[in-house]
């Protein structure tokens, strides 16, 4: 039974985000920012009693990443629809994470057993978009500096646009050898 709960955390954080989505499209900004701090600390906790557990799994391995993919993406949609982030930005996001997703599923078709390479830029940029995130939901309770947010949407875009080509150039086999992939 042990051996399910870092997948049934990852469920669960799915789960939270229609709610999640809900609470900022009636701006609920405190609740939301609550939920999205819950769902990040469950990011975490999965991980952690994954490799604790030894409870690693491939459902595991998908579906942790999809979560994240699924909360961030709610998370940018729902803010640029509040226009609390440029549109260019959402699409931007978006588009680099329909890439990553639709480039990995492609690997997988082509290439079945083959793991896709997982690089350490693309963990920065979804650490950089948790922060932005958090940011922009944050200014809505208190003012944070002008700067900083201009920094923080400045940094997605560069992380966003690095990781984006990053992952084009492994798949096209600049940056790996076909070797390292499945490792």
């Amino acid at each position: 039974m042990t051996q399910h709960i870092p997948n049934l955390i990852s469920v669960l954080r799915l789960l939270l985000v229609p709610w999640f989505a809900m609470l900022l499209l009636e701006q609920q900004f405190g609740l939301a920012l609550i939920l999205f701090i819950v769902m990040g600390i469950s990011d975490g906790l999965d991980g952690f009693l994954a490799r604790y557990l030894k409870a690693t799994s491939a459902l595991g391995a998908g579906l942790d990443p999809l979560a994240d993919k699924v909360m961030l993406v709610a998370a940018f949609v729902m803010l640029g629809h509040l226009e609390l982030l440029p549109v260019w930005l959402v699409t931007l996001v978006v588009g680099r994470d329909v890439l990553v997703v639709g480039g990995t599923l492609m690997n997988y078709l082509l290439h079945p057993g083959q793991k896709t390479a997982v690089l350490k830029v693309g963990k920065i940029n979804t650490f950089v978009q948790i922060v932005t995130v958090f940011a922009f939901m944050g200014n809505q309770l208190t003012v944070l500096p002008p700067m900083l947010l201009d920094v923080l949407l400045w940094a997605t875009v560069i992380v966003t646009l690095i990781s984006g080509i990053g992952y084009i150039l492994v798949w096209g086999g600049v940056l790996a050898d076909p070797g390292d992939a499945s490792q």
